[in-house]
């Protein structure tokens, strides 16, 4: 077999190797940084069932995920909508999860190379997957920022709070810890403190949430957790890294997970798009590395395709609600619906997940 090599060791390059390597075909992935590792990310696999982890051979990596199965939304510190969701909903840490994926990885006999970058035109050589997660945007205004905490109580398994310049969800991991992720505009972002957990405070009060602020400041916080990152693209018109208008559009290297297209965080269940995504892509990879004359330019065509035919509207679907959740008037329309019980929550949750 020819020996498939993936750029990037997050949930979909990692994903993407474990079943793989459960095919029997051989690949190298090289991973810029090491395990373990915090990242900007919800923790909340939504719309992840179990044939999807047994199809990618990664159910012992989600062993100890907590599941979650109630959602608090709460707009401007006020409760508007409390329900239960359709179904539990695995949670686990990035810091322990990616780690876990990289031992699960290595036990299928993959081949990880870590602090390894592939830049430039060995990206489109034969047998390259771009796995490498989102293209920044420099003249983007939104801002992702994270942290975890400890002995904070929740109202629900998750909380999501509208904010006037953004958005904020906590969620319980693994061991107790609450994962606390947020996406602000950048002319919401306070001056720098000496305190990280001081600055996350900062920016929730800027963004109208005194009252999360003042909960997250009397809990014990975990400051080596603290992440945050710029240049977050969420336009709806395709961008550099953005999803392909066409198959043939895609060139040599197929774009997996994030670097095909940036998720939306609140709507687009981006943990379980890029472990699907990776799924997607396993029959024709592994019909290549086992096929000694196979077309690799045809190959790309059909992931490309199999990428927009996946996951295309949900995104598109996701990105539009994305829209209403960043501006006032589109929280204010979908607060006051949920208040007179008018909003179709299962229906939006199923067309998003």
């Amino acid at each position: 077999m020819k020996t498939i090599v993936i750029i990037g060791g997050g949930l979909c390059g990692l994903a993407l190797g474990c079943a793989l390597r459960r095919r029997g075909v051989p690949v190298t992935l090289h991973e810029a940084g090491d395990y373990p590792r915090h990242k900007v990310c919800g923790e909340f696999l939504a719309g992840c069932h179990p044939s999807l982890l047994r199809q990618l051979a990664i159910e012992p990596a989600l062993a100890t995920a907590r599941r979650n199965d109630r959602c608090q939304w709460y707009h401007r510190e006020r409760p508007v909508l409390n329900t239960a969701l359709p179904k539990p909903v695995p949670s686990l840490s990035r810091f322990r999860l990616d780690a876990a994926l990289a031992v699960r990885f290595q036990e299928l006999g993959g081949e990880l190379r870590t602090g390894s970058r592939i830049r430039g035109r060995s990206m489109q050589s034969p047998g390259y997957v771009d796995c490498s997660g989102r293209r920044p945007n420099p003249g983007s205004p939104w801002v992702g920022v994270k942290i975890h905490l400890r002995g904070i109580r929740l109202g629900a398994d998750l909380e999501m709070h509208l904010g006037s310049h953004g958005y904020t969800g906590l969620c319980y991991v693994e061991d107790g810890c609450v994962n606390l992720c947020g996406l602000f505009h950048r002319d919401t972002l306070p001056a720098r403190t000496t305190s990280r957990v001081d600055y996350f405070a900062a920016l929730l009060r800027a963004n109208g949430l005194s009252l999360t602020a003042a909960r997250v400041a009397e809990c014990e916080t975990d400051p080596a957790s603290f992440r945050a990152v710029a240049g977050l693209d969420y336009r709806l018109k395709p961008s550099r890294g953005a999803m392909p208008a066409s198959p043939e559009q895609s060139g040599s290297t197929p774009r997996l997970g994030d670097a095909s297209g940036l998720t939306p965080p609140f709507t687009g269940n981006g943990m379980t798009l890029a472990l699907e995504s990776a799924a997607r892509a396993v029959p024709w990879l592994a019909a290549w590395a086992a096929t000694p004359n196979a077309d690799w330019a045809r190959t790309c065509r059909e992931v490309a395709r199999g990428e927009r035919r996946g996951a295309g509207f949900r995104l598109l679907r996701a990105r539009i609600m994305q829209s209403w959740l960043l501006n006032p008037r589109g929280q204010w329309t979908l607060a006051t619906a949920s208040r007179l019980r008018l909003l179709p929550f299962r229906l939006i949750y199923g067309m998003l997940h």
